[in-house]
């Protein structure tokens, strides 16, 4: 992937070059890009074997480049779960392909074997990222003239299709009436979880969970949210009671943790020439056209309606203490000056400018919020009361007023206050951010510190691993925000201990690696 020559017994792919080397696809440049390849001014061509090297030269064959594949940020072995699978002796042949975005579809060839047997085998030998979403029990699998699974000829299932336990047609039913989605939304997201759906759903569906049954689980772990029955039981005989926040009717008082983590990261860790907590968002008109009045209007409901984005953060000289207040003035929002673009590489460069400008926002006034219109030049629009069609309306928040969490909320009430003009009444009991960054200093963390104590146990602190970088930083270094790159090697035995560590505890490679 990364065109780095790899060392002896080391997975790779293997490419050829010479005189035998084929120029190419005729009238087919794309499929040329796909398997050509200039490596030092000589042109290969990429097998899609992926093979190892011994110490005496001899190439060896692991399998194929196209069995490798990237679900949901997770890069999966597709004949790791075959192997898997083959392990069961009543299972002749599979199948494992990757469907959609999200989901991994295992075909298997047997007549004596079920889909439960087929899930709990590999949920006791595979990681949880790896386990197939659905699994399609055939007679025989499809083949090819030269004898090879045909994988055109498996069609794709519909997993809409698929019946819900009675366990989650139950929840979907108890959720609906307390919830605002409906229930054919409902439904997509338990089914979602269920056969492996991202972890926002999870997060989402977690929530709901809390919000009509009244718990308060924070360890709660995944393996068991997504067994429903396990989840009731654990809520009836824990008998868990979550504890309510309410606003405290404050203006001011301490930052909260990530405040001051962003805060003391500009200050110190970060250089000052580029911004590193710039959160962008372009919104492109596709059909229509936006008021620019009823936006001011809409953006101000919002402004009144979370405070935070009026929220000056600053550091208290007298107490040592950094704080954050709500400016309560009335401000007028105004729309930056128009920026036009003739093409898309121009729009893309005001992108980056804006989103690397380290004078966008400023903590200290409380200006954390931006937004503009960026105009194309061929389109002649020469009313600036609306944005129409191929414009862009440019959105940012600095990083310390909102995450990307809570970016679906402004955006929520953004579209409810356009669409309806609806003004703001004053509701002094909405929850605000400085609530939280006092309720959490308040949170026992004790739970929390001895589960991390004793992942830590044995770990010798005055004799720490001495990892591969590239220079060492000191505490009042700075950082420019460009990258730099350490590498380090793993032996066999330690990468199989890695690994089986990964299995063992339902974790990924990546979080283990962090």
């Amino acid at each position: 992937m990364f065109l780095q020559t790899v060392g002896i017994g080391q997975e790779g792919e293997l490419v050829i070059g010479g005189v035998g080397v084929f120029a190419g696809y005729r009238g087919r440049g794309d499929l040329t890009a796909q398997v050509m390849i200039n490596i030092n001014e000589q042109i290969f061509y990429k097998t899609g074997d992926l093979v190892r090297m011994d110490s005496n030269g001899l190439i060896h064959y692991v399998g194929r480049r196209d069995l490798q594949v990237k679900l949901r940020g997770q890069r999966i072995e597709l004949r790791e779960i075959i192997q898997c699978l083959l392990m069961l002796t009543s299972i002749n042949a599979c199948v494992v392909i990757k469907w959609d975005e999200n989901h991994l579809i295992a075909y298997v060839q047997s007549d004596n074997i079920s889909v439960e047997q087929l899930r709990h085998h590999c949920q006791s030998n595979l990681p949880s990222h790896m386990i197939p979403s659905i699994f399609d029990i055939l007679e025989k699998l499809p083949l090819s003239p030269n004898g090879k699974v045909d994988r055109k000829r498996l069609s794709p299932l519909d997993l809409s299709l698929l019946a819900l336990s009675s366990t989650s047609s139950s929840l979907i039913t108890a959720l609906e009436n307390r919830s605002h989605l409906p229930q054919n939304q409902l439904q997509k997201q338990i089914h979602d979880i269920c056969i492996g759906g991202h972890s926002l759903l999870f997060v989402d569906l977690y929530h709901r969970y809390q919000e009509l049954y009244d718990f308060d689980n924070r360890v709660l772990s995944i393996a068991l949210f997504l067994q429903h029955s396990q989840l009731f039981k654990s809520i009836t005989i824990n008998q868990m009671t979550s504890v309510h926040w309410h606003t405290l009717h404050i203006n001011q008082g301490t930052a909260s943790f990530a405040q001051e983590r962003i805060f003391l990261d500009e200050q110190m860790r970060f250089s000052n020439k580029i911004a590193i907590y710039n959160e962008l968002t372009a919104l492109k008109i596709i059909q229509g056209s936006i008021s620019i009045n009823r936006l001011f209007e809409a953006i101000e409901y919002i402004s009144n309606k979370h405070k935070i984005l009026r929220t000056v953060i600053s550091f208290n000289n007298d107490n040592g203490i950094l704080e954050q207040h709500i400016d309560n003035r009335r401000r007028i929002f105004q729309l930056v000056p128009n920026q036009t673009f003739k093409n898309e590489n121009e729009l893309q460069d005001i992108l980056y400018q804006t989103i690397i400008n380290p004078n966008l926002f400023d903590l200290s006034t409380g200006r954390v919020f931006h937004c503009e219109v960026l105009r194309q030049e061929i389109i002649s629009n020469n009313d600036n009361r609306f944005i129409t069609d191929s414009e862009i309306l440019l959105i940012a928040f600095h990083h310390a007023a909102i995450d990307r969490s809570a970016y679906q909320v402004f955006l929520n009430d953004l579209c409810f206050s356009y669409n309806t003009n609806v003004k703001w009444t004053g509701n002094e009991d909405l929850l605000q951010y400085i609530d939280y960054a006092v309720h959490e200093r308040l949170i026992d963390m004790k739970p929390s510190r001895e589960f991390w104590l004793l992942q830590l146990k044995d770990f010798d602190f005055e004799h720490r691993l001495s990892l591969s970088i590239d220079q060492h930083c000191l505490s009042n270094d700075q950082r420019s925000g460009f990258a730099s790159i350490g590498q380090i090697s793993f032996d066999k035995n330690i990468s199989k201990s890695f690994l089986n560590y990964v299995s063992t505890h339902q974790t990924t490679p990546f979080q283990l690696g962090l």
